[in-house]
């Protein structure tokens, strides 16, 4: 339990390092969409807020924290598929894919 904490801590860090405040609220707001406690019709406003709090309170562990909980993957997965939005593997798009095996 103490290696996953580690692990967790380590992780959340680099998120928090890589991503910035108005991702990490994206990412907050497609995890609460994917979980089913926002519908996607209000994805704009649960960003919005999400930004607002972010910005103010400034405590980007905590938000990261909620969202990388155990189900959090597959929340933000599905929370991503609801929104419309496309998973990208290794950044590249398909037809980026196919333009380069031509």
């Amino acid at each position: 339990m103490a290696a996953r904490h580690a692990v967790e801590k380590v992780v959340i860090a680099a998120i928090i390092e890589t991503l910035s405040i108005d991702e990490i609220a994206d990412l907050e707001a497609i995890y609460l969409v994917g979980r089913g406690r926002e519908f996607s019709e209000h994805y704009d406003s649960i960003l919005q807020h999400a930004r607002e709090r972010r910005h103010v309170d400034d405590d980007l562990w905590e938000a990261v924290h909620y969202s990388c909980r155990d189900q959090s993957p597959e929340c933000c997965r599905l929370g991503l598929t609801i929104l419309g939005r496309q998973i990208w593997l290794n950044g590249s798009r398909p037809s980026e894919v196919a333009n380069r095996e031509r």
